[in-house]
């Protein structure tokens, strides 16, 4: 008995351009007559090709499948998960807004525009404020000290001043309450033009700035003048067009012991009415 292997000519289904190797059982007699083949053969069947992603159709179905679970979860995760606190982000202050001429507590300013100033008298302005603010209880200063020096750097000289005035509406507008440093106060004149208030410093000062803040009964025309011995009176301010608010003027090169304030015309039918007078030094 012999067993003969051989190659036949089929092409592989699976392959068309590859052989099918098959194993013929071929029975030898003594007589040396090679009998016909067997009616069975054997058929050796090749591996088939590795699918070029690795898996089956199945399990890239399955994996397909996970892929498409676990990008859901992770959605679902982000949309519904803890709420991330919002950035912070820094905001710009408003910007301030300038309502008009302001006392500083150590009296130190910027000069202002010229506005109706008298030449020789120094820089002047006027301006207005729909609240007229009280100077700054803490920029009052003790009372001048005796002799023809004033103490080195502005200071409100205008605070425990003498003071008077040309008529007052009823005793409590006293013209003290001009320069008592509290913005519930004020001095209210007689209901008739001209009228006056007059501040005696105590000493002779070079002056600097003036502050006069009006009450609603404001003076639309009035003017300052300035002396050293209360006899020779110097015009330093003079405005046709007051509008109340805080009026700021500077009284530069004037060395002065008196400033007297002269309302010449009303807003209304009513007297003048100031609620503070602030005198700096220069």
């Amino acid at each position: 008995m012999a067993v003969l292997e051989t190659i036949t000519g089929m092409a592989d289904h699976r392959d068309p351009g590859r052989p099918v190797r098959a194993t013929t059982l071929v029975v030898t007699r003594s007589g040396g007559q090679v009998p016909a083949p067997a009616p069975e053969m054997v058929e050796y069947t090749p591996f088939p090709a590795r699918d070029p992603f690795g898996t089956s159709v199945l399990r890239r179905r399955r994996t397909l499948i996970l892929a498409v679970l676990v990008a859901m979860l992770s959605v679902a995760a982000y949309a519904f998960g803890p709420v991330r606190p919002p950035r912070n982000r820094p905001v710009a202050p408003p910007a301030a807004q300038q309502t008009g001429p302001q006392l500083a507590p150590d009296g130190t300013t910027d000069q202002p525009a010229t506005e109706e100033g008298v030449a020789g008298a120094g820089s002047a302005s006027a301006s207005a404020s729909p609240a007229p603010s009280k100077a700054s209880p803490t920029a009052a200063s003790a009372a001048p000290a005796v002799g023809n020096t004033a103490p080195a750097g502005p200071r409100n000289v205008a605070a425990g001043a003498a003071v008077e005035a040309s008529s007052v509406e009823a005793p409590h507008l006293a013209p003290s309450n001009a320069i008592d440093g509290n913005g519930e106060t004020r001095w209210g004149s007689g209901f008739a033009d001209p009228q006056w208030i007059k501040l005696d410093l105590g000493n002779q000062y070079p002056l600097g700035r003036v502050a006069i803040t009006w009450e609603r009964a404001y003076a639309t025309r009035f003017q300052v003048e300035v002396s050293g011995d209360g006899n020779a009176w110097k015009k330093v301010y003079e405005t046709a067009n007051g509008n109340g608010g805080t009026t700021v003027f500077f009284a530069t090169g004037n060395t002065s012991r008196y400033v007297k304030i002269t309302g010449l015309a009303r807003i209304s039918e009513y007297g003048y009415s100031i609620i503070d007078i602030a005198v700096f030094t220069a």
